[in-house]
């Protein structure tokens, strides 16, 4: 495998009004998307978070098999419709829509369902971010280097056989790095309703980042901060935007300043928190939005001339 720059992997571009990340998002059919409302935030699923407390007295492979253990012996006193046992992430899936630790970080097809969710709480810092992983090219550089037990290569053809990739290495321990972006064959309502998937790794002895870059041969301290802290300021010439859609990992930066304008336009687009998580919760959580609609009425309006 050719050894990467970190440039020719991943770029930072700033979308700062609402016309560019339209433009953005005609751009990049095909690739997944994940929303965080603070710009130094890594790619880190909650079991990494988890791991960094235990001290190396377990590995994530063990911690992991600990916490399927448990939910699958607990959770049918609480469910009735479950994963096959050997369905992992099947498992690990419903692990995550209940709050638990696991190796899957939340994706989504959508940089519209991403964007709400960059924007949806107020953000601490001056920047959103959406993450943009061109998942087609992702997953052929996982066919290109993992092999079955009898030689030949794995198939990765789409978000499913990703799934199966995960379940087929569950426990497996192998060399060198890799991560993909997969989904259980039988979704949630939540997960089908947000264009849901998971980004995760496939190599549990290192993190999803180290995974992810070093698929490409590039180490993920080369990546931070430089590389990702500045951003282009106008990357929206044809030169440009032909080198974003080639390179697998993109950081869309958003001002935090846009966060109404966006919310507001996203929910004429009807996603919203009560179209995104059904039930009661969905409508709890759209009550906070409440108050950027009575912000709009609260505005001065023009006189007329």
């Amino acid at each position: 495998m050719r050894k990467c720059k970190p440039h020719e992997i991943t770029k930072c571009v700033l979308a700062d009004n609402w016309d560019k990340l339209r433009q953005l998002a005609n751009l990049l059919p095909g690739w997944v998307f994940r929303g965080q409302r603070e710009m130094q935030w890594r790619l880190e699923p909650t079991l990494e978070r988890f791991m960094k407390n235990l001290r190396g007295e377990y590995s994530a492979t063990e911690v992991e098999q600990h916490i399927l253990t448990q939910f699958r012996r607990r959770a049918p006193t609480y469910l009735n419709d479950l994963p096959m046992y050997n369905d992992t992430i099947g498992w690990l899936a419903l692990v995550q829509h209940y709050g638990g630790p696991t190796r899957l970080l939340d994706f989504t097809k959508s940089i519209y369902v991403a964007a709400f969710f960059a924007l949806a709480e107020q953000s601490t810092s001056s920047h959103a971010v959406i993450w943009a992983v061109n998942d087609r090219v992702i997953r052929g550089t996982v066919e290109s280097i993992l092999q079955m037990p009898n030689g030949k290569p794995v198939s990765c053809a789409d978000e499913f056989e990703a799934g199966e990739l995960m379940n087929s290495t569950a426990t497996a321990e192998f060399d060198g790095y890799a991560a993909c972006a997969g989904a259980p064959y039988y979704s949630s309502a939540r997960l089908a309703i947000q264009q849901g998937l998971f980004l995760f790794s496939l190599n549990m002895q290192y993190t999803l980042e180290e995974n992810l870059y070093g698929m490409f041969g590039v180490n993920v301290e080369d990546v931070y901060p430089a590389n990702l802290v500045g951003w282009f300021r106008d990357p929206f010439d044809e030169h440009l935007l032909s080198k974003l859609q080639r390179t697998p990992i993109i950081k869309i930066v958003i001002p935090a300043k846009e966060r109404v304008e966006v919310l507001r336009d996203l929910k004429r687009m009807n996603i919203t928190y009560e179209t995104l998580f059904p039930g009661i919760e969905g409508l709890g959580r759209s009550l906070n939005h409440e108050l950027i609609e009575l912000q709009k009425a609260d505005e001065p309006q023009d006189c007329p001339s």
